[in-house]
């Protein structure tokens, strides 16, 4: 998901094989930037995220 300044890329990591292929300890959401410079910045780690939207 871009961020609003367009810099920047939100990304949700997962294994995709081995012990955990459900959501658990090794998921990762990470910033990072476009242009390439920089590590990327781990937000969340091992956390599930959800969103709410008003019905």
């Amino acid at each position: 998901m871009p961020t609003a300044d367009g810099g920047h890329l939100i990304v949700a990591l997962r294994p995709c094989s081995g012990a955990y292929p459900d959501p658990g300890p090794r998921d990762e959401v990470v910033l990072a930037r476009l242009d390439g410079t920089g590590s990327p910045l781990p937000l969340y780690r091992g956390a599930i995220l959800a969103g709410v939207s008003p019905g």
